[in-house]
């Protein structure tokens, strides 16, 4: 587990983050979101992604939707830790933030 003040290693610059259960999902500057244990902070899994995700989601107990830049937004199942679909917005425009409703 890492101390207080102590860098943790994500490969690249962090643009997003997001929690989730045990699971600590960032966005890096390198079209990717590295998953950490929340706790330890180790390093679980990586997955590519579109573009640079600026923002996620909830959208259900199972899945976290991701607003990326040049408009792609993409779904990761949580349980499965892999993106199980992608599109991207016919408008192109680099989608920064979202809410819930």
């Amino acid at each position: 587990m890492s101390e207080p003040g102590e860098s943790i290693n994500v490969d690249a610059p962090v643009v997003s983050f997001f929690t989730h259960d045990d699971l600590l999902f960032c966005g890096l500057n390198e079209f990717s979101i590295s998953v950490l244990d929340a706790f330890s902070y180790s390093k679980i899994t990586k997955l590519a992604t579109k573009r640079v995700v600026n923002c996620m989601l909830p959208i259900d107990e199972d899945h976290i939707l991701t607003l990326e830049k040049d408009g792609f937004i993409e779904i990761i199942n949580t349980k499965k830790l892999e993106i199980v679909y992608t599109t991207q917005h016919s408008s192109k425009i680099s989608i920064n933030q979202g809410i819930q409703t």
